[in-house]
């Protein structure tokens, strides 16, 4: 049942959205949706969960009245479990408005992990895992969201909950049945949650972006890289696999005696001999060894702020990654200040005639996603639900995004005239 949280967003919250919809805005927003909907309780339904995970905010001015009984904790249930949505043509509408909103070619879609700490083994997916950079292993459910982020601002456009392994034995079944889990339902990585929800997002062709980026998820990238680099006109951000390895040119020098042992005994001479190898080096112990002439603070950007400063370089490079082929790829590399530097890297498969500071601007999208991620938890209500099932969980994660986008951009007018991007 949902528990009775306070869900008025705080000042400091409401200070970064743009200004307080109408309530026009509100049923003008809500009537978008109707069709997505096969019965009216529903639809209307969506209107009065908005009002409660926002607070006052949400009047009912203009909207569908309250019968009786629809404000119950079992009705918010049936409304998240039970009810029939078109999540798809929910989601392109949604979609749509964030491409009008918010569309860039040169935006970004960015992938990152969100933790919800739970109480109890029942809800979906609730195991004892990590799911923040603390690294500390808490109760609670995982989220993979991709959040839209262009230079007009951010806003997460899909979710999908990542269910533990130990779900998907057979001693859970009575659980999975429980919670609602699909019939074929299978464990699933992080990474491969990521390529489904790209490979979906990509298909609907409504948004249109060009960098493909994964923030905070220690999982390898090499599945990522595989897939993001096939697409062609679509460039990954990735971070750094820990198994990957930076060839550098060596020169390998040893001494031996001369052929000749009479050469040795009267002259004392030693035949030396140089011998360049290739070797490989971590991606850490490659940027330690780059000079401090190609460390670069780039001048009055947002991303070096947002950074908590530091220097940045890039430079293309000939790596492997565990026993693959070796492929010629760009290294972006940032360090902090002080006597003790900490270095991340990052690769990415950009053309060769690229500034430093593209990717200055892709490294400040992975926190421009999380702050907007943040907020969403802050303003909407996206983490302060009690919904068991594994279906409820992501129509809650929606509904939340779709009153997060109104309280952030306001109401958009869709051009229907535009086709999908294809």
């Amino acid at each position: 049942m949902l528990t009775g949280v306070k869900t008025e967003p705080s000042a400091e919250a409401s200070a970064k959205l743009r200004g307080e919809p109408s309530p026009e805005a509100w049923a003008a927003f809500h009537h978008q949706f109707r069709d997505c909907f096969a019965r009216r309780e529903s639809w209307a339904q969506l209107f009065r969960y908005w009002r409660e995970r926002c607070g006052k905010g949400v009047r009912t001015e203009g909207s569908v009245a309250d019968p009786k009984g629809a404000g119950s904790d079992r009705a918010r249930q049936r409304f998240l479990s039970d009810a029939a949505w078109d999540e798809e043509k929910l989601l392109a509408r949604f979609h749509g408005q964030v491409r009008v909103a918010l569309g860039d070619r040169e935006a970004a879609l960015v992938f990152l992990e969100a933790g919800f700490a739970k109480k109890g083994e029942e809800s979906a997916g609730t195991e004892r895992q990590s799911y923040d950079s603390s690294g500390r292993v808490r109760n609670g459910q995982v989220g993979i969201f991709a959040v839209y982020v262009s230079r007009h601002g951010a806003i997460p456009v899909a979710a999908r909950l990542y269910v533990p392994d130990v779900w998907c034995g057979e001693d859970r079944r009575v659980k999975r049945d429980k919670c609602r889990f699909p019939a074929d339902f299978g464990y699933r990585t992080k990474t491969a949650i990521i390529l489904e929800m790209l490979a979906q997002i990509r298909e609907a062709g409504m948004l249109p972006f060009r960098y493909i980026l994964v923030a905070g998820l220690p999982e390898s990238a090499r599945g990522l890289i595989q897939a993001a680099g096939a697409p062609p006109g679509f460039t990954y951000f990735l971070p750094a696999p820990r198994d990957m390895a930076v060839w550098i040119t060596k020169e390998a020098v040893w001494k031996r005696r001369a052929r000749h042992w009479w050469v040795w005994h009267y002259r004392q001479k030693y035949v030396r001999i140089v011998k360049r190898i290739p070797a490989p080096l971590y991606t850490w112990a490659y940027a330690r060894r780059i000079r401090d002439c190609f460390w670069h603070r780039p001048p009055g950007s947002g991303a070096e702020v947002e950074q908590g400063g530091g220097e940045f370089t890039h430079k293309r490079v000939t790596v492997s990654i565990g026993a693959g082929p070796k492929k010629i790829i760009w290294l972006f590399a940032r360090r902090t200040k002080g006597k003790k530097p900490a270095y991340t890297c990052h690769i990415s498969n950009a053309p060769p005639p690229v500034r430093l500071a593209t990717f200055v601007r892709l490294s400040a999208s992975g926190e421009a996603a999380r702050r907007s991620l943040q907020e969403a938890k802050d303003v909407s209500g996206l983490g302060r639900y009690a919904v068991r099932t594994y279906p409820g969980w992501h129509h809650h994660v929606l509904a939340c995004m779709l009153a997060h986008f109104l309280l952030a951009h306001g109401l958009q007018d869709p051009d229907e005239s535009q086709p999908p991007m294809r």
